[in-house]
């Protein structure tokens, strides 16, 4: 056992269930029900049967897969592994002190049998409709890929799904729902809706004072995969008398303030925009208000913090469920109060 630090972000499950189109309450279902049928479903699987649907082309994200699920009273833990991409067997890695323009490429071979990717877990208490992801060494929760697993497991495996004798189109048709295996199948929607839980009063500080509000400062990782954002990055290093830097970074990080005053709709923007990509540590925006050195910062909304757990891993990328459900019970207290009003 080690003590490791995680990062911990919690969010609200605003509807779990199966509802009647436009309705907002749900007929039936609920998380405690979809874990346990999870739990079940999974039970003498292999890793490769856990995959519940196959990712688009339109996916930027890769397959997931469950790599297991424990539970201790209220407190479940599911650890999933994501999919990264590869190509012809192989996984792309990037010399981090090649030159912009003139990067190395290098491509890594995967092991025969073996899915590339990394773990992400998830800590769900269904009681408080809440769950947080639990962040040791990747930058990345993944907490749109879990939030689509479950869905399409509620789709597709749930006890609530009703299908019917296999046919030449489908192997196993999905008739409808049921709450009951007595009850008929009814044509509802399965819904799992998340949101980031968060402390609303740092926004509506802002909202409050964006009269007094004198300039906006932006943390930010910028992707050089992308065109536009390494013509701005290599403007950046032009104006800085660095056009041609011995080490480039893959990822760079930037801050940079404007001296503006916001209106009430560039507030809520920021937010926002933030929220889309709220995965990253370092991303952040931030408001300086008139007569205070303070930065207000978005982040500071969010019921997120780091803490020290106590746990056991597996091997270096897994981190053993058993271990961490405990660590969690342990410390949970203290975590739990991130989550206070």
């Amino acid at each position: 056992m080690t003590i490791e630090t995680a990062s911990i972000t919690f969010y609200s499950v605003i509807q779990c269930g199966y509802f009647a189109r436009n309705a907002e309450v749900s007929l039936f279902g609920s998380i405690q029900e979809t874990l346990e049928d999870l739990q079940q479903w999974s039970a003498g699987k292999k890793l490769i049967e856990t995959k519940v649907a196959e990712i688009t082309e339109s996916d930027t994200s890769g397959n997931t897969y469950l790599v297991d699920i424990q539970t201790k009273g209220e407190t479940w833990v599911m650890t999933t592994w994501n999919e990264t991409a590869s190509t012809d067997g192989q996984v792309a890695s990037i010399g981090a002190e090649s030159n912009v323009g003139d990067a190395t490429i290098h491509m890594n071979g995967i092991v025969e049998g073996s899915i590339p990717g990394y773990a992400t877990y998830f800590w769900i208490i269904p009681s408080r409709n809440i769950f947080a992801s639990v962040r040791f060494q990747h930058p990345y929760t993944a907490q749109k890929p879990f939030s689509a697993y479950i869905k399409k497991f509620m789709e597709c495996f749930s006890r609530h799904v009703v299908v019917g004798d296999a046919t030449p189109e489908s192997e196993y048709p999905i008739l409808g729902y049921a709450n009951t295996p007595e009850d008929e199948p009814r044509h509802t929607y399965p819904r799992f809706k998340t949101e980031l839980l968060r402390n609303p009063g740092q926004k509506q500080f802002m909202l409050d004072h964006v009269d007094s509000i004198t300039k906006v400062i932006r943390k930010e990782t910028l992707d050089l995969t992308q065109a536009e954002t390494l013509a701005f990055w290599q403007k950046i290093l032009r104006q800085a008398k660095l056009s041609s830097p011995t080490i480039s970074p893959v990822k760079p990080r930037i801050t940079y303030d404007v001296p503006i005053a916001p209106t009430t709709e560039d507030i809520q923007s920021m937010f926002e925009t933030w929220e889309s990509g709220a995965e990253s540590k370092w991303d952040d925006f931030g408001v300086k208000i008139s007569g205070s050195p303070d930065i207000h910062w978005v982040s500071h909304t969010l019921a997120k913090k780091e803490f020290d757990l106590n746990v056991e891993r597996d091997n270096v990328e897994v981190v053993n469920s058993i271990s961490l459900i405990d660590a969690i019970i342990t410390s949970q207290t203290q975590i739990l109060a991130l989550t206070a009003p």
